[in-house]
């Protein structure tokens, strides 16, 4: 398929390209739920969303004071503090196979 520049339909077919795409791919993750073959996450997948977690982390807890926090606000950014750590450990060391098994039924 050619597309051209500066044309007003070729953002469309883009459009709709993209559209298709993840249309086939969330199509190909239904059928392999059905079929009961398993998708996980990749060491490397794992990997990045666990830092992001870290990130989130570190910058909530630049904006905290030293102490213990005196004020409902301060009391939430140590929650989010504590909740990013937990959801990076959660994604660095598996500890339930929550990550590594999503389909699992017992």
């Amino acid at each position: 398929m050619r597309l051209r520049l500066g044309a007003v339909g070729s953002c469309y077919r883009i459009a709709a390209l993209e559209s298709t795409r993840r249309t086939d791919l969330s199509e190909t993750t239904r059928i392999q739920a059905t079929r009961g073959e398993r998708t996980t996450m990749d060491s490397q997948k794992r990997l990045i969303v666990a830092g992001l977690w870290i990130a989130v982390a570190v910058v909530m807890a630049t904006t905290l004071d030293l102490g213990i926090p005196s004020s409902v606000s301060g009391a939430a950014r140590l929650f989010v503090v504590v909740l990013a750590l937990f959801l990076a450990s959660v994604y660095l060391l598996d500890p339930w196979n929550v990550v590594s098994d999503p389909f699992r039924q017992e």
